[in-house]
């Protein structure tokens, strides 16, 4: 099924572990941010789970919902979505100094409605539902609604430069957009401490 085919062919038991684990982890986690000095933050869906918004690889993501017979839950409120505390804890995080760049998988805007910014500290590699693309000049235009995805893509308002905006989510076997991806690459290369909140790491090219 899709769903098998993006899960990878499995669908895995959520792991879990006690709180002193949880709090030995962090501590030494909090330990290696204070030691570093490029510290960069990956985040996948499972970040924004608290909020309402659904995964995809969890008990009740749309691929495991997809593999196991279910029609996922498309029925969220995106507009009213707001920061769960991890976001937040990123965003303030990187206010002080401790966190240089976010590079997210996530399409639900949350991290720009956190305080980040796109293009400056944050590298949004799959789009952002908010996001009107122009596939002419790579402009970028943030809406206070969702952009309607259709047929064509395009959404029927024009660039400054004249071209045709879209929707800026990626599918799969679509080209990364190329001003976020240089960003995350560059950041990447400057890295000394990686923290990755929510994500498998799994889908390429992102997780190259």
């Amino acid at each position: 099924s899709e769903g098998l085919h993006c899960l990878g062919g499995d669908i895995e038991p959520e792991h879990s572990e006690d709180e002193h684990a949880t709090k030995e982890a962090a501590s030494k986690c909090a330990e290696a941010l204070r030691r570093a000095k490029h510290a960069v933050v990956y985040t996948g869906a499972g970040i924004s789970t608290s909020t309402g918004i659904s995964d995809y690889r969890g008990p009740n993501g749309v691929w495991t919902s997809l593999a196991t017979g279910r029609i996922p839950d498309d029925s969220f409120d995106w507009t009213a979505a707001t920061p769960s505390y991890a976001h937040m804890c990123i965003a303030k995080l990187m206010q002080i100094g401790y966190v240089k760049f976010c590079t997210s998988t996530n399409l639900d805007g949350l991290h720009y409605k956190s305080g980040l910014t796109p293009l400056e500290n944050l590298a949004e590699l799959h789009g952002n539902k908010f996001c009107e693309r122009c596939p002419d000049c790579n402009a970028e235009f943030l809406r206070p609604f969702p952009i309607r995805r259709t047929a064509t893509r395009a959404t029927g308002r024009s660039c400054d430069c004249g071209g045709s905006l879209t929707d800026s989510g990626i599918d799969f076997g679509q080209a990364l957009p190329i001003r976020h991806l240089r960003l995350a690459e560059q950041h990447a290369k400057l890295s000394d401490f990686s923290l990755v909140v929510g994500s498998s790491m799994r889908v390429r090219p992102a997780s190259d």
